[in-house]
């Protein structure tokens, strides 16, 4: 596990784009593909247009011929549900868990996709992390919260 690099949900584009949105970056890019190191692995945890950069994954297999990419055959909307308590209780504790936190207002429209933050430290105490980290926020406006 030494020098295992793995990158995230890869967005190194400008804009989303998918059938009716077009969404401009929020905010710039904290590297370029160029400048990053060796990369193992490219996690994919969900299949929103906004984790979903495909020019990146072809720049990223150009640069990395031997890089795999890791993701989910079916991904369903995460709720809060007994499902997280299992998770801790069976696979936990955890040192680290990356949650879904951003684009949660309005709740009518986001409540099965996203975590507000009142949420996020619940799935944190389900699963038992001793840390969390926030994903799906300040790269693009979702929703209704300031970014």
């Amino acid at each position: 596990m030494d020098n295992l690099n793995i990158l995230t949900d890869p967005i190194v584009s400008d804009i989303v784009l998918c059938k009716y949105i077009f969404l401009p970056r929020v905010n710039q890019n904290a590297i370029s593909i160029p400048e990053l190191p060796e990369i193992d692995y490219v996690l994919i945890s969900h299949s929103h247009h906004d984790h979903l950069d495909y020019p990146a994954f072809t720049q990223l297999h150009q640069r990395f011929p031997k890089i795999k990419f890791l993701v989910p055959l079916n991904v369903k909307a995460l709720i809060l549900s007994p499902i997280f308590k299992t998770i801790g209780m069976k696979y936990g504790p955890f040192d680290v868990a990356a949650l879904p936190i951003g684009a949660y207002a309005p709740k009518f429209l986001f409540k099965y996709q996203h975590a507000d933050p009142r949420e996020c430290i619940l799935i944190q105490q389900d699963v038992q992390a001793k840390h969390c980290i926030g994903v799906h926020w300040g790269t693009f406006r979702l929703g209704y919260e300031v970014v």
